[in-house]
C-alpha cells in the first residue's frame, strides 16, 4: 500500500472536520430556526458556498451546536478536529432579543459572534481535553 494511502486512512480514523459556524441552506436547523442564522430583516439572505452563517452570539444556538458536537465526540474515537470557518460573515445582524423585544445593539454582533465561538470551543475543550482543535479559514476549495 502506498504511504499516502496508509496515512490518510490513519488520519481519517482519528480526526473529524467540523463546519459549525455555518449551516447548509437545506439543513434542518436553517429550516426550523431561520432566526438562528445571521441575516438582515427584509433583505434577501446572502448564501455563500450554499451556506448561511449561524448566529453564535446566541446562547441557544451554541447550546444546540454543543449538543450535536458532544453526541459525535462522546461516541467516536476522535483525537483531532479541524474546525472549518471558510464562510465569510456577510450579514452581521442578529435576531437575538426579538422574542422578548429586548433592544440589541447590532454594532456588537460580530464581536459577540467571536466571543460565542470562543465559548463553544472552550466548552468542547473542557468536555474533551485530549482532543486537539485546529481552526481553519480562507483556504481549501
Amino acid at each position: 500500500m502506498h504511504w499516502n494511502t496508509v496515512t490518510s486512512h490513519i488520519v481519517l480514523a482519528y480526526s473529524r472536520l467540523f463546519c459549525y459556524t455555518s449551516c447548509l441552506t437545506s439543513a434542518t436547523t436553517a429550516a426550523a430556526q431561520p432566526d438562528w442564522c445571521l441575516c438582515v430583516p427584509g433583505r434577501p439572505r446572502q448564501v455563500g458556498r450554499n451556506q448561511l452563517v449561524l448566529d453564535l452570539s446566541r446562547t441557544e444556538v451554541r447550546d444546540h451546536i454543543f449538543g450535536q458536537l458532544y453526541d459525535v465526540l462522546a461516541n467516536a474515537n476522535v483525537e483531532y478536529i479541524k474546525w472549518d470557518m471558510n464562510r465569510p460573515l456577510t450579514e452581521v445582524y442578529s435576531s437575538r432579543g426579538a422574542a422578548d423585544n429586548t433592544q440589541v445593539w447590532q454594532a456588537e454582533t460580530s464581536h459577540r459572534f467571536v466571543l460565542g465561538l470562543y465559548d463553544l470551543q472552550h466548552r468542547v475543550r473542557a468536555a474533551f481535553p485530549n482532543i486537539l482543535i485546529e481552526n481553519c479559514a480562507s483556504g481549501g476549495k
